[in-house]
């Protein structure tokens, strides 16, 4: 992968884990859960780009 594939990577999925992960999940459960929906985000989502 090029540094600008990588660089856009991150910054798609820094704007869509804090969508989903802070403004959706954290308000209605706890850290340690949203910690795991982040993680499990982060790693679809970058499976699914590397395909």
């Amino acid at each position: 992968m090029t540094f600008g594939e990588v660089f856009l990577l991150t910054a798609v999925l820094e704007v869509v884990a804090y969508l989903i992960g802070d403004m959706l999940v954290l308000p209605r459960m706890n850290n340690t859960v949203t910690t795991i929906v982040d993680f499990v985000l982060a790693r679809l989502f970058i499976d699914f780009m590397m395909v």
